[in-house]
């Protein structure tokens, strides 16, 4: 067991040497068709648990459709086809994950020095548990509210709720996944503070703008209506007045850690000035 595990290892440790380019494209053409494979066994593993997932994406509306007040129709031979593929595609990349950041992990981080892989680990972790949470506030906070007051809007016109079948769940993995992309935001911006593009005072003098841009944002990423936007603006409004502290405490702890290296150095000095008096 040990010797897989340490040849999988060896595979992500940091090697200077010089490769040719063609060895380069080789090394990627065989990352694209391991990726490939390992999402085609993860649609296909997938596949077989669609009918639940589709239950679950019904939930939010199941009441409506219990009651008989919403009714769920194909509009097309093939629709039911092209949900299933659809939601196997999504299903198969979620559960394919692990295994592609491995094979993708293996052609990159070889390059990457000690100190930079440190720092991508922590950012694809924080990246994927933000990911996870945008999906679970989607899923359970903005999906009902979106769906009582979308359905809610159209039985006050008189309209009759018959909907597309297929169009309703690219309507839920729209929120869902439109949520775990927006809440990508932090990382985003933590990492620019780190490098030293962004400052809290940068972030905060441009507060306003920002709040127009994530309006925008969630214009873009979300369903055309007001309250599915409002619920995802807030949440990143919050979350980057989170970013304007974090960075304002690294940027003070940082000039504590100078300062106190300063007078590190000084006190050294001074005492192996007096070491030569003496």
């Amino acid at each position: 067991m040990r010797n897989p595990l340490k040849s999988l290892a060896a595979r992500f440790r940091y090697d200077d040497r010089e490769m040719p380019f063609l060895d380069h494209l080789e090394e990627f053409r065989k990352t694209l068709i391991r990726s490939g494979i390992a999402l085609a066994i993860g649609m296909i593993l997938t596949a077989f648990f669609v009918p639940w997932m589709i239950q679950m994406f019904l939930a939010p509306a199941q009441s409506y459709l219990d009651s008989g007040r919403v009714t769920l129709q194909f509009h097309e031979l093939t629709s039911g086809f092209k949900m299933w593929f659809s939601l196997s595609f999504w299903g198969g990349l979620v559960v394919s994950l692990p295994a592609l950041m491995v094979i993708v992990g293996s052609f990159v981080l070889p390059g990457v020095r000690d100190a930079e892989r440190r720092v991508i680990q922590r950012i694809a972790f924080f990246s994927g548990l933000l990911f996870l949470v945008g999906i679970v506030v989607g899923y359970r906070i903005t999906l009902p509210v979106a769906i009582d007051l979308l359905m809610g809007l159209n039985e006050r016109l008189g309209g009759e709720n018959i909907l597309h079948y297929r169009k309703y769940i690219d309507f839920v993995l729209q929120v869902l996944l439109g949520f775990g992309v927006a809440f990508q935001l932090p990382v985003v911006i933590i990492s620019l503070g780190k490098v030293g593009l962004l400052s809290s005072v940068q972030l905060r003098n441009k507060r306003r703008h920002v709040i127009v841009g994530i309006f925008i944002l969630a214009m873009l990423l979300t369903p055309p209506d007001w309250a599915t936007q409002v619920q995802m603006a807030i949440p990143l409004i919050l979350l980057y007045e989170f970013c304007i502290w974090f960075l304002h405490f690294s940027e003070r702890g940082a000039i504590r850690r100078k300062s106190r290296e300063h007078h590190e150095d000084k006190a050294g000095d001074s005492a192996e000035a007096k070491k030569d008096e003496e």
